[in-house]
């Protein structure tokens, strides 16, 4: 929020307010319970931030009262039967062009630590859009453009990686994203999901519309692309992988009494046992050639 004198919170008429014409197409509605969690947070803490709104007569010809931050402060709102609600008007936003106008509003909304990965996704794709039209695509040098990429990707909270994976799954069908988002298909399930053809991902969608237990989803999609084991393709990545959750699980046993049932231990017995031997092999062989032990 800008701390310019002109920026000061006043009261004013919930029908005032406008939605931004970019909300239905880049941030998804919050789901009805997740509002009516805000609107009894709102009726009893208050409203903690004001909702951030666009000046009359902006030059990126925005209606006045536009919402810049704030869409589902101000449906909570409704829901609890405000007729008012505080505000700052952006006055800082009055003579930015239009590209800078949507830019502000994205990093605004971009925050929001409650955004599905799908919707940050989105924002952060405009984000980059925008600054690669600003600049100017082909006055820009690949290092550039990957910069760009990595900063927008940073400021998502993501990995370039991640990022990718995410706005190759905007990519799909509805039916497809709503998986991802009801937590019924994985992420990485999604993204190989979108490098099938047009027509195997159609079909996949009308299956999927046409299940009558939204927890089927992973077993119908294994179909399409199989179900992913969690096999790391390089020894070299399932080693590493290996070594953090053991530092991981070693740092949750420290400090405490080591004495386990042996009921416990004869569970596990097996899986200790190709432990030890797998490391006992590693540090031999780390101890005879002093390089590469992962074999």
């Amino acid at each position: 929020m800008s701390n310019n004198n002109n920026n000061q919170v006043r009261r004013v008429p919930l029908a005032k307010l406008k939605a931004h014409p970019k909300q239905g197409d880049i941030y998804e509605t919050l789901p009805v319970a997740e509002l009516r969690a805000l609107a009894d947070n709102m009726k009893s803490e208050g409203l903690r931030d004001p909702v951030e709104v666009m000046p009359a007569k902006n030059k990126a010809g925005l209606p006045a009262g536009t919402i810049v931050d704030g869409h589902n402060r101000v449906a909570a709102a409704k829901i609890l039967g405000w007729r008012q609600i505080d505000v700052v008007i952006r006055y800082d936003l009055l003579d930015v062009d239009t590209d800078a106008a949507e830019a502000a509003y994205i990093s605004a909304n971009l925050r929001r630590r409650q955004l599905h990965p799908l919707d940050k996704a989105a924002a952060a794709l405009r984000a980059y859009e925008l600054e690669i039209h600003k600049s100017g695509f082909g006055d820009m040098d690949y290092g550039e453009i990957a910069e760009a990429y990595a900063r927008i990707s940073a400021a998502a909270g993501y990995s370039g990686r991640h990022l990718n994976r995410l706005i190759n799954v905007l990519r799909t069908p509805r039916a497809i994203q709503r998986g991802v988002r009801d937590d019924q298909l994985p992420i990485v399930m999604a993204d190989r999901i979108s490098r099938l053809s047009q027509e195997d991902q159609q079909k996949l969608a009308a299956e999927i519309q046409s299940l009558g237990d939204v927890s089927k989803i992973k077993l119908v999609a294994a179909r399409y692309v199989g179900a992913p084991n969690g096999r790391h393709r390089g020894i070299g990545d399932a080693f590493a992988c290996f070594a953090r959750n053991l530092k991981k699980g070693l740092a949750d046993l420290d400090g405490r009494d080591l004495s386990v049932s042996q009921k416990l231990i004869a569970t596990y017995e097996s899986t200790l046992r190709l432990a030890h031997v797998r490391i006992t092999h590693w540090l031999g062989a780390s101890e005879t050639t002093g390089k590469d032990i992962v074999s």
